[in-house]
């Protein structure tokens, strides 16, 4: 069961006039990334393969993720006919699979310590979302992109509750092994997926060359990173704090958020050599 479907969305209130080129192209690589939830729902399903409760949860979980990928495919289709969703989808797949095809062992080490990683990866695409949803100034996304952050939110709570209620426990994994995970995902942020996925949807005839993958990361980051305002990082920051099972004052939160917003702008400010849109 899915919380909403492609008939909840107004497609009759989408204003071309009112698309942002910038947000055009991050819709084209998200679709991509949401749309390719099956190698993941698959994967975790292997990993979880004991767990009949959880594999159920997980498939609906990759259910929802391909929707939010029909939905803005949908939408960049509206917003740029000349879009040719299956031509970008299998440059993209063709430059980016990084998980095991087979087998049931975790990428991570352990299940707690997978679903740790898959918290962060919420919450991020929470603030995400949320930012995209922010910038929007065409009615059409901005909805898409809410109805998504709410989405990914419940994922994210999805699994920090298998976590914490059974896998963390089960395993003994304390704040030092989380803290470790939480940290190399967050590092994982510039990695080959999203960047690889913008190229993909933007630049679909132009090689994807793998000797160049910090240089398509940090053009992808610098543009994202112009989206993100303070109230976005504090819903990240918070969030990764509860995985950590740190309850700390809001302020304490507020002070982290900001020194993460300076420190991704200063980071991220250098021009891209790469194609322009």
């Amino acid at each position: 069961m899915t919380y909403w479907n492609l008939g909840t969305i107004p497609w009759d209130r989408f204003d071309r006039s009112r698309v942002d080129p910038q947000l055009l192209a991050f819709a084209r690589g998200a679709c991509l990334v949401e749309f390719n939830a099956d190698t993941y729902s698959d994967y975790l399903c292997r990993v979880f393969g004991n767990d009949t409760a959880l594999q159920a949860q997980i498939r609906t979980w990759g259910e929802e993720e391909k929707q939010h990928g029909l939905a803005l495919r949908k939408w960049v289709e509206l917003a740029d006919p000349s879009f040719d969703f299956d031509h970008s989808l299998a440059v993209f797949r063709a430059a980016y699979q990084q998980l095991p095809e087979d087998g049931g062992d975790s990428v991570r080490g352990s299940k707690a310590r997978e679903l740790v990683a898959r918290c962060i990866v919420e919450s991020g695409t929470t603030s995400y979302y949320s930012a995209l949803k922010d910038a929007a100034e065409e009615p059409v996304l901005e909805e898409i992109c809410r109805l998504i952050a709410l989405d990914e939110v419940r994922h994210f709570n999805l699994f920090r509750k298998a976590l914490d209620k059974k896998y963390g426990p089960k395993e003994k994994l304390g704040f030092p092994s989380r803290f470790k995970v939480v940290v190399g995902r967050i590092l994982e942020t510039s990695d080959e997926e999203l960047s690889f996925a913008y190229r993909a949807g933007n630049f679909p005839d132009e090689p994807i060359e793998q000797d160049r993958t910090k240089e398509y990361s940090k053009d992808f980051m610098r543009r994202v990173s112009r989206l993100y305002e303070p109230e976005h990082y504090r819903l990240i920051v918070g969030l990764t704090m509860k995985v950590l099972g740190i309850y700390s004052s809001q302020r304490f939160r507020t002070v982290l958020s900001h020194m993460a917003h300076r420190f991704l702008r200063y980071r991220y400010q250098a021009t891209s050599t790469l194609p322009q849109l």
